[in-house]
């Protein structure tokens, strides 16, 4: 079947009383657009969303790590990362892209394309005010030529560009990467970044703080201590975080149950479930859902 480009764009800057953003979703007939790249609520990403802060600042968590995005920087959230906006400033306003993993894996890359990795360690930095502006000349002119129905091969011109974009992206995050003052982390630091990661992938059925120090091959009280002193948070905490974040995700991008939620995050019943999540977020899933 052909794959057909679809350009999907969307401001929320007018329905949004929190973050104003201006989203163009990029994906193919095969994959539909994602529901809402609205910052008002955290969402999981099915594909790769990159954003350039054009004034104002805002507090970002990708993956429970936090990051203050201000004027000429960029982000990039990957494939299955976690992303929240925490905070903002009253005249905040990002310019975001988002294209499906099938319109990527159109995409030409090198075999040797390192660049995700350097998304994943570093998702936000800053840029030149000279790179900024290439960058949103890039945006603006793949967004000019989708808009043009007239325009013959439209699909492949975009794709090209888009893979333009993507280069561009990638020498950005090389030479952040190439200008940091690399140093060791610490054996705390170590555990932290080992933690999260543990976290991330089993936060789904885990709730147990012994299971991931057991992952680590430390004792509990010694990962909540290095936990504290370092984040400032338990490991309960940083466990209850991730719970919840989840399920706010689920609550808002997908039609599941109450109950098929509380399977899915391997509660023992629907009931415990509600009190557990009002518990921490201050109201119940189906409110949460209906706001």
């Amino acid at each position: 079947m052909e794959k057909k480009l679809s350009v999907i764009s969307f401001d929320d800057a007018q329905d949004s009383e929190s973050f104003a953003v201006r989203n163009y979703s990029l994906t193919n007939s095969l994959t539909p657009p994602p529901a809402s790249l609205s910052f008002d609520y955290p969402f999981l990403a099915k594909g790769m969303l990159f954003g350039i802060c054009l004034r104002g600042e805002t507090k970002l968590k990708i993956d429970l790590k936090e990051y203050l995005i201000s004027p000429n920087s960029i982000f990039t959230v990957l494939p299955n990362q976690i992303f929240e906006a925490l905070e903002r400033t009253e005249d905040h306003f990002s310019e975001c892209i988002f294209f499906s993993v099938d319109f990527m894996n159109m995409l030409p890359m090198p075999r040797d394309f390192d660049v995700f990795n350097k998304m994943k360690n570093n998702p936000c930095i800053p840029i030149s005010e000279k790179d900024m502006k290439e960058l949103i000349e890039y945006h603006s002119f793949i967004m000019k030529i989708s808009g043009r129905n007239d325009r013959i091969h439209k699909e492949e011109i975009v794709k090209h560009l888009l893979h333009a974009l993507i280069a561009l992206i990638a020498s950005l995050y090389a030479e952040s990467e190439a200008n940091i003052d690399l140093k060791a982390n610490s054996r705390g630091e170590d555990i932290v970044d080992a933690f999260q990661k543990q976290l991330m992938e089993h936060h789904r059925k885990e709730r147990n703080a012994s299971f991931y120090s057991d992952k680590l091959c430390i004792s509990t009280q010694y990962l909540s201590r290095t936990l504290k002193k370092i984040t400032g948070r338990s490991v309960n905490l940083w466990i209850t975080e991730a719970v919840i974040l989840e399920a706010k995700i689920l609550l808002k991008s997908s039609e599941m149950t109450v109950l098929q939620i509380s399977e899915e995050l391997n509660f023992p019943n629907p009931s415990f479930f509600v009190r557990y999540f009002k518990q921490y977020a201050g109201i119940t899933p189906l409110k949460f859902r209906e706001r």
